[in-house]
């Protein structure tokens, strides 16, 4: 719950403001071992095969994406790629590692396209083909409950939105002692 709370606490920070005002380019807010993690591929060797997965929706479905799609390519032995699109919603929270393909190249490959509903099925863990394009809102924990510290891994925030979140709750909770934050978590998107 306290995970889920501050995750919830950032995420409005994030949101509450444009970050793209705050931090024009969020690469420069990065220090240098996050940097390290954010690699873009700008061709491929045709031997080796890549895995990547649609980038739809916001926060909570890019998230669940990229953790399906870091599992599966893991359980399946194969290279996973993410598409600029998950970057520029993820990596401005979170350290991710997987690297990016350029759209260009991207564009080029001839993917097999991959439906995947939203719960591990096992023929998940035998998926053939090279280049994989990963389909659908595969969100459910059931792909990566294996792998969550793994995952977890990939999901930390940065620290600079650590220390923010910090200090907006030192500033909401003042002087008072013992104090519990509760969060309340609507979801809007699709109903509103």
């Amino acid at each position: 719950l306290s995970m889920l709370f501050n995750l919830l606490v950032r995420t409005y920070l994030i949101h509450e403001r444009n970050y793209k005002t705050v931090y024009p380019d969020y690469r420069t807010t990065l220090n240098s071992d996050d940097l390290k993690t954010l690699s873009v591929i700008e061709d491929i060797r045709k031997d080796e095969g890549m895995w990547i997965v649609n980038s739809q929706g916001r926060l909570g479905n890019q998230m669940g994406e990229y953790a399906t799609l870091f599992a599966l390519a893991k359980l399946n032995k194969r290279r996973a790629y993410i598409l600029p699109e998950t970057f520029d919603h993820l990596a401005p929270l979170f350290r991710i590692t997987l690297p990016t393909i350029k759209r260009e190249v991207a564009n080029r490959i001839s993917w097999t396209n991959y439906w995947l509903h939203d719960w591990m099925a096992p023929e998940y863990a035998n998926i053939n083909a090279k280049y994989v394009q990963l389909r659908g809102y595969p969100c459910s924990w059931t792909f990566f409950h294996n792998i969550r510290d793994e995952i977890r891994q990939e999901f930390r925030m940065h620290d600079h939105l650590n220390e923010e979140a910090d200090r907006y709750l030192q500033k909401i909770k003042g002087d008072r002692k013992n104090t519990t934050f509760i969060a309340v978590h609507v979801r809007r998107g699709d109903y509103v």
